[in-house]
């Protein structure tokens, strides 16, 4: 089995894997196969509409209108994207820019772009920008995790925050791009 990852490790190796791990117990297989996909669908869906939400607020509230059509408009543009996003793997392979599928594109941008800048940018804002108290209070839920043990907890998540994490995702970033070895 060669492990890929996105769509091909999901659809194609880990079926494969099952089906191996559990030949001589084909039943057994099917069912681990149909238990992860079905937590995966839920997986997908719970994140789905979480940043359904971010997206519907944004438009609720700076546009002005009801969170029923701030839905709906999110809903049918996005639906719109992914489904391009998804012909352009398939029957609509026409669908490139500089030879690379939309899909890909979409993937690119937002998987090895976007997620690393935002984490990055959210770390030294919450590090560096945010009042220590407020980040403690949200830290300690509210003041209801007061303990010396959360206390300690905090300032080692502060220094992480602060320090090795915006330093560990400028490595990542700079080494997936080849300008660090």
């Amino acid at each position: 089995v060669n492990p890929d990852s996105g769509p091909s490790l999901i659809f194609i190796t880990l079926p494969n894997v099952f089906q191996q791990a559990f030949a001589s117990v084909p039943i057994v297989g099917y069912c681990i196969s149909l238990l992860f996909f079905v937590l995966l669908s839920l997986a997908a869906l719970t994140s789905l509409m979480s940043l359904h939400e971010v997206s519907t607020a944004f438009v609720h509230e700076e546009m002005n209108i009801s969170r029923k059509k701030a839905a709906l408009i999110v809903t049918i543009a996005t639906s719109i994207i992914g489904a391009f996003c998804s012909l352009s793997l398939g029957p609509a392979d026409g669908l490139t820019i500089a030879g690379k599928a939309l899909f890909d594109w979409f993937d690119f941008i937002t998987g090895q772009i976007f997620l690393p800048i935002v984490g990055f940018l959210t770390c030294i804002f919450i590090g560096w920008f945010v009042p220590h108290h407020i980040v403690r209070h949200e830290f300690m839920n509210n003041g209801s995790l007061v303990s010396r043990g959360y206390i300690r907890m905090f300032h080692i998540f502060l220094f992480l925050v602060k320090y090795v994490c915006p330093l560990a995702i400028l490595l990542i970033f700079l080494h997936q791009f080849g300008l660090l070895k």
